[in-house]
């Protein structure tokens, strides 16, 4: 005898429709904690003072700018001068770079804090040097500190004062989890569809209203509907929604009418597979 009228599906079913359901919202926390990490690394470089840099004795920062316009240098070299001149500066790398287009030319520079260095405030003037000749390019002040947390409590990044974790490496992190759970989604889809085929249900995945009843429209490669029987109809969580006939038949797929009733996209066709037959 069918139980037609049920509102248990079998465990399998039940359990991978919730493992898919937890990859979905994984794949989606993911994509939307990435997203406002990304907009939290645009808003640090944006809201960032002009000429103003935080940085860490020991470790590399880079500065850039840019020259007058029609600024021509054969052999650029950039000098510095550190106020106080407690500490120096080296110069690890200088570049100056021509515009194509007849614009100003873009340089840039990564510059080192040379330890031991006392933390506080310091003007750094920098200076264009060219064959002959020489051009102020500009002045920046650098709040240095000793140690890496106390720069990160200065920062502008939310991520980065509150987990230690600049914001780029936090989003692409978040990227990789967010395709790696969007791959699991889409296994345990196709695992939740097999196991919903050999237990005796097809899957709806379209439905309209027709007056006072509703048109389901599934798949149904193998053709295992018959055009004069009644099928029951349940819900995805396995409530019983009503019976439906076969209205068209053909091809890969079916359309149902289900009488006196409304039903969703994901709702189910039980095609009379006794529950207790089938697999735990």
């Amino acid at each position: 005898m069918y139980k037609t009228r049920s509102t248990e599906l079998p465990g399998r079913i039940r359990t991978l429709a919730r493992v898919r359901n937890a990859f979905a919202a994984a794949a989606c926390a993911a994509v939307f904690l990435g997203l406002l990490s990304s907009l939290d690394a645009i808003s640090e470089r944006f809201f960032a003072p002009e000429n103003q840099a935080n940085v860490l004795a020991a470790r590399p920062f880079s500065l850039t700018g840019s020259l007058p316009i029609n600024t021509t240098v054969t052999a650029p070299r950039l000098l510095t001068r550190l106020e106080p001149e407690t500490t120096q500066v080296l110069v690890e790398k200088f570049s100056v770079v021509e515009s194509f287009f007849g614009g100003a030319p873009q340089w840039e520079a990564t510059l080192l804090v040379v330890p031991p260095a006392s933390p506080g405030v310091y003007q750094l003037s920098l200076t264009l040097a060219d064959a002959g000749w020489a051009m102020p390019i500009g002045q920046t002040r650098l709040d240095l500190f000793t140690s890496k947390d106390a720069l990160d409590e200065q920062s502008r990044s939310f991520i980065l004062r509150h987990l230690g974790i600049g914001p780029i490496d936090a989003a692409l992190a978040l990227l990789a989890l967010a395709v790696f759970f969007g791959a699991l989604f889409g296994l345990s889809r196709r695992w939740h569809a097999t196991a919903l085929v050999e237990r005796g249900y097809l899957k709806v995945y379209h439905t309209k209203d027709a007056g006072d009843d509703t048109l389901l429209y599934c798949a149904d490669p193998k053709k295992v509907l018959e055009i004069e029987r009644t099928y029951p109809v349940l819900s995805a969580a396995g409530q019983f929604l009503g019976t439906a006939d076969v209205s068209e038949a053909g091809g890969r797929y079916c359309v149902l009418r289900l009488y006196a009733a409304r039903a969703r996209a994901g709702c189910l066709v039980s095609l009379g597979i006794p529950y207790n037959a089938a697999r735990p």
